[in-house]
């Protein structure tokens, strides 16, 4: 084998192994950089965006603002539907069974003392032998109303049939029509009446 035969091959040996160096370089290289993006993707995966940070720290726009306590001031409506009330429970207050209790659920103060106290209505009533039945009735609110969260005044026209019995006699009979003022006083969340007027006509 010739000189120039001899250094072709040695060439060709070098060739090789140039490409086989070159190749691993750049696969090495490429390796590097597809491992450099996925480390970078990864890392973005895991911050959270700033529309996902606003959502965790805003506050929701859909909860509704907290809502004043509903007020326990009386309507004019539920203070004429008390007197009324009342008026249907004198049938039972101001006649057998004589319902003291009855007469605490609806009066307090003046009223309430002016019925139960000794010597007050029931006990006059029950030593006469004596009792009150009532006729057909009509409650009509007037223009005068005034109300705080534990009082009211209110005005009423009543028209009302009333029958007095004595040992069991009708005694008299008289229709009362007249316009009276209420006060009203809440006790324990329950609205009652305190004082009675009438007003001269």
């Amino acid at each position: 084998m010739d000189d120039s035969t001899e250094k072709q091959k040695l060439w060709k040996i070098y060739g090789i192994l140039m490409g086989v160096m070159v190749g691993g370089a750049v696969l090495i290289l490429g390796g590097q950089a597809a491992w450099n993006a996925i480390q970078q993707n990864l890392a973005k995966s895991n911050t959270p965006s700033s529309s996902a940070t606003e959502s965790l720290t805003s506050t929701p726009s859909n909860i509704a603002p907290p809502q004043p306590a509903a007020s326990n001031t009386l309507t004019q409506e539920e203070a004429v539907n008390l007197i009324e009330r009342y008026l249907q429970a004198k049938e039972k207050i101001f006649a057998p069974p004589f319902d003291r209790q009855l007469a605490a659920s609806l009066t307090t103060d003046t009223v309430y003392n002016e019925i139960v106290k000794p010597g007050g209505s029931i006990d006059w009533l029950q030593q006469n032998n004596a009792y009150y039945h009532y006729g057909r009735r009509s409650v009509q609110g007037t223009s005068y109303f005034s109300a705080t969260d534990n009082k009211a005044e209110v005005e009423v026209s009543i028209e009302q049939v009333v029958y007095f019995y004595s040992d069991e006699t009708l005694n008299k009979s008289t229709t009362d029509s007249s316009i009276y003022r209420f006060t009203l006083k809440q006790e324990n969340g329950n609205w009652k009446i305190s004082e009675r007027s009438e007003k001269n006509q």
